[in-house]
């Protein structure tokens, strides 16, 4: 009977706590904007997967370089973003390694090992082939130029983001926020998602690897375009 109570007290002490302390913890990070080992270009877009009943405000992040003897507090990049997700984007690494910590009072918490690598590349190759020849201040038709390469790398100095609409008459027209234009000059499209919205894009144009890079997205200028975005139209693929 001895040994049987002492077996039965633990269970009947667990099943007086509530179910969200006994499920509390920070379950682990993730890096969405691609693999934790191929960041590039100086920052990272990162989850953090929390148990239910989890205290955000409670979470501390840090991060800390090979050669860092004290961490840096990045926990004001983070916060629960509109679609439920303690997430944020790390930004300001220089090149090389780190390890992005999350962490609760208790000492609990994960950790994830980050390589940030230039955004001219290489990322995972071997030394780039030169002579190599930049025209980044070509890039042109409806898109401003990139203007001329920063550095050896053909770098511009910064990504170049415009809005569209497609009109009724099956163009591509400038899309400018201070003067919008008339509803019904707007076609309307359907997504995969069976949703019919404005057939508005963002395109984004920049540089990456030597080379340039184009990504255009369904968007609605009306509302906050945010990685986390919950109102926007894009599927997210």
């Amino acid at each position: 009977m001895k040994s049987i109570s002492r077996w039965l007290a633990p269970l009947l002490a667990a099943a007086l706590v509530p179910s969200a302390v006994l499920a509390a913890g920070i379950e682990s990070i993730e890096v969405l904007s691609g693999r934790a080992d191929m960041v590039s270009g100086g920052d990272a877009l990162v989850a953090v997967r929390l148990s239910e009943g989890v205290d955000a405000s409670k979470i501390t992040m840090t991060l800390r370089g090979r050669d860092d003897l004290t961490p840096i507090d990045v926990t004001s990049m983070f916060a629960v973003r509109p679609n439920g997700r303690y997430a944020g984007l790390v930004s300001g690494l220089a090149e090389g390694d780190y390890e992005l910590r999350a962490s609760l009072p208790d000492g609990t918490g994960a950790r994830i090992n980050l390589r940030n690598h230039p955004i001219g590349g290489p990322v995972f190759s071997g030394e780039q082939i030169q002579p190599w020849l930049c025209r980044t201040q070509l890039q042109g038709g409806t898109t401003p130029a990139l203007g001329a390469a920063i550095d050896e790398k053909c770098n511009a100095a910064a990504p170049v983001v415009e809005l569209f609409y497609r009109s009724t008459g099956n163009q591509w027209v400038a899309y400018n926020p201070s003067s919008l234009p008339d509803p019904s000059a707007v076609q309307q499209t359907t997504t995969d998602g069976g949703k019919t919205v404005p057939f508005i894009i963002q395109r984004v144009t920049g540089t990456a690897n030597r080379g340039i890079y184009q990504i255009a997205v369904l968007v609605d200028p009306t509302k906050p375009i945010t990685p986390w975005s919950t109102e926007q139209p894009w599927n997210r693929k």
